[in-house]
């Protein structure tokens, strides 16, 4: 039980960087991709399971900003599984795809309630942008359940968000410090144009090859900006905020990979863009492996130094 109770939250992050690798490889097999949509269910069912076993636990979590955020992952975790789902049957697809978009709204609500409608910039990390962006995920799965005028819509509900919220938390991060729990946040700055860009090629009948240049050269440039702080965070001690290292990492790669494919398409491709793909791609998987170990580690040793990931300023 006790070891229940230590599977944090963000692992539902890790499930969700796990779905999310397992599109991204799928090229180099179906093998591989069955492998992580089977740890991603795993994972998703773990943090089920300890949510039951102590809802005091879970109540705590949400009323903290930066947990309340980190709860998102959870939704697009199911978001990106039911296309996984649907493979066994469209129904039961289309049930994990509409669990997984109510429990988004939900939190949305939750979120603006309790947070937005009070805003503190010291209460703003990167997280922010999993509750109002990170609904984009399910343009990344809708279109194959028939919902593609849904899925348009969830795109620029999230991309509107994204305008806003790109520059608010990096003007957070420039002018407040961050306590060492929420640093390795920092790396979801690099998911929200990413995801953007992947659901905008998605679900968008009409593409503009300006906006998805414009998309991919914005991922890149934040791509690079977290990738200089990437060993800083790596050489510090685990945080279960090391979520972070998945899912803004692959949905990087998946939506360069998908840029890569439209430009060379539209006659603009560069033989140098296979070769980036290719290096953004290890980066992820390596980052998403070692990652699902650390939280292993973290969950069987109980290292009760780093069980938290919540806000100190907001208490």
């Amino acid at each position: 039980m006790n070891a229940v109770r230590r599977i944090p939250l963000s692992m539902s992050g890790v499930a969700l960087g796990f779905a999310a690798l397992g599109n991204l490889l799928r090229t180099y097999g179906e093998g591989i991709r069955t492998v992580c949509g089977i740890v991603s269910a795993l994972l998703v069912l773990a943090v089920v399971i300890r949510c039951i076993a102590a809802p005091d636990q879970l109540k705590k979590e949400l009323a903290d900003p930066v947990q309340c955020g980190i709860a998102g992952t959870f939704s697009m975790a199911l978001l990106i599984l039911s296309g996984y789902a649907a493979a066994v049957s469209p129904v039961f697809g289309m049930i994990v795809w509409w669990t997984g978009l109510a429990l988004h709204a939900a939190i949305i609500v939750l979120f603006t309630a309790r947070f937005l409608l009070h805003f503190n910039l010291k209460q703003v990390h990167a997280s922010w942008y999993i509750v109002y962006i990170g609904i984009a995920a399910g343009c990344l799965t809708g279109p194959m359940f028939g919902y593609d005028s849904l899925a348009v819509g969830l795109f620029w509900f999230a991309f509107l968000s994204a305008i806003i919220l790109i520059p608010t938390v990096l003007t957070r991060y420039v002018r407040l410090p961050v306590p060492a729990p929420a640093r390795p946040l920092f790396c979801i700055n690099t998911a929200p144009a990413a995801l953007c860009l992947a659901a905008y090629l998605t679900c968008m009948d009409s593409v503009s090859t300006g906006l998805v240049s414009t998309l991919a050269a914005l991922v890149t440039a934040l791509y690079i900006l977290v990738l200089i702080r990437l060993p800083k965070y790596l050489s510090e001690s685990f945080f279960p905020s090391w979520a972070a290292f998945t899912f803004p990492f692959v949905i990087t790669a998946v939506s360069l990979k998908m840029a890569a494919v439209f430009l060379t398409k539209a006659g603009f491709g560069a033989g140098w863009q296979g070769t980036v793909v290719l290096i953004v791609t290890i980066i992820a998987a390596g980052l998403v492996v070692y990652t699902l170990v650390r939280f292993i580690m973290f969950v069987l040793t109980g290292q009760k130094s780093v069980n938290s990931v919540r806000q100190p300023e907001a208490e």
